[in-house]
């Protein structure tokens, strides 16, 4: 369990425009779905850490997946 929260890391949260990322394992595939599990972005990347523009999609609670070569990750975030 621990290691699934140390695997991907989200932050801000809430996050407003822009949401970093910190992942343990690349390359990674991370996806954004809405509560009704609506897929609301779908990103390639290749570097451990970055940023997300989250500006576009609307106020609510989502479940962002990285899925690495090894695991397939999911936590919330909060779009403020």
């Amino acid at each position: 369990e621990d290691y699934v929260e140390e695997a991907l890391l989200i932050y801000p949260n809430p996050a407003k425009e822009t949401l970093f990322y910190q992942l343990t394992d690349v390359p990674a595939r991370i996806k954004i779905f809405d509560s009704k599990g609506q897929l609301m972005l779908d990103k390639n990347v290749t570097d451990d850490q970055g940023k997300i523009d989250v500006s576009n999609i609307p106020s609510g609670m989502f479940i962002i997946i990285a899925e690495t070569p090894y695991d397939v990750i999911h936590t919330k975030f909060i779009k403020d």
